[in-house]
């Protein structure tokens, strides 16, 4: 276990951060819906163009979709594991 992050609100999601080094790859695990939070988070469901993620993170996003609410919690635990 490298890191984890309990906080559990409208569009943050309790993950972890682990180190499996057998295979020597980096897994980032996400808590399920669970709360009243992540019950608002699924609800939004419109999908999402995934150009700009593409272009900050590194793949071409260009006519994809994703689940708006996933999206944003995505991103979240991509900015705080940056952190």
């Amino acid at each position: 276990l490298v890191s984890a992050n309990f906080t559990n609100k409208v569009m943050a999601t309790p993950y972890c951060v682990l180190i499996d080094e057998v295979v020597r790859t980096v897994v980032i695990v996400v808590r399920g819906s669970v709360t009243l939070e992540d019950l608002v988070t699924d609800l939004q469901w419109s999908p999402i163009k995934l150009n700009r993620v593409g272009e900050r993170v590194g793949f071409d996003g260009r006519g994809r979709y994703c689940h708006r609410g996933i999206l944003t919690n995505s991103k979240w635990i991509f900015n705080d594991v940056h952190r």
